[in-house]
């Protein structure tokens, strides 16, 4: 009925008229992609006059040039400054039958002490063992040991489920 020329045309059509009737699967997933930029450039200096380390300057004592412009300071931070920069710490305890029995959960871990450390410290603490039980951040001694108290009537359960609680 067919030549071979024919019958290979044939063929060939079938194929081709078969593929596109075909579903296609889903396309393949493209990993995700994170991207970041940032336009600052960290700029390390001291100043001194006469041999000695000048200390007193201030962001508008200074002038950044790039390629003879005049660019803009977006921080400026000195010795004196780092110490007032805010610093958040963030206190997690698992308080699990294991932790309790094993004497690891101790409410004199938190003392007045941390709060020496840095004016601008806050602590958050965190208690978890089936739920998760916060205090937010602050510098009151008084708020941080009566956290310290609630971590020891946190339910103990056999097992933390970290991932459950939060």
């Amino acid at each position: 009925m067919f030549g071979l020329p024919g019958l290979f045309r044939f063929i060939g059509l079938s194929l081709f008229a078969t593929s596109l009737a075909t579903p296609q699967g889903p396309a393949p997933a493209t990993p995700p992609t994170f991207r970041s930029q940032s336009d600052l450039a960290l700029i390390d200096f001291a100043v001194t006059q006469h041999g000695k380390y000048v200390s007193n300057i201030g962001k508008d004592d200074i002038e950044v040039r790039e390629d003879g412009q005049r660019q803009e300071a977006a921080f400026f931070e000195t010795r004196h400054s780092l110490q007032t920069l805010p610093t958040d710490v963030i206190l997690a305890f698992d308080c699990s039958r294991q932790m309790r029995d094993a004497g690891f959960l101790n409410p004199q871990t938190i003392q007045a002490k941390l709060l020496g450390e840095g004016d601008g410290m806050r602590i958050a603490v965190y208690g978890f063992s089936d739920q998760a039980y916060r205090l937010t951040g602050t510098r009151d001694v008084g708020e941080l040991n009566r956290a310290a108290g609630l971590l020891m009537q946190t339910p103990a359960r056999p097992l933390p489920l970290l991932y459950k609680s939060i």
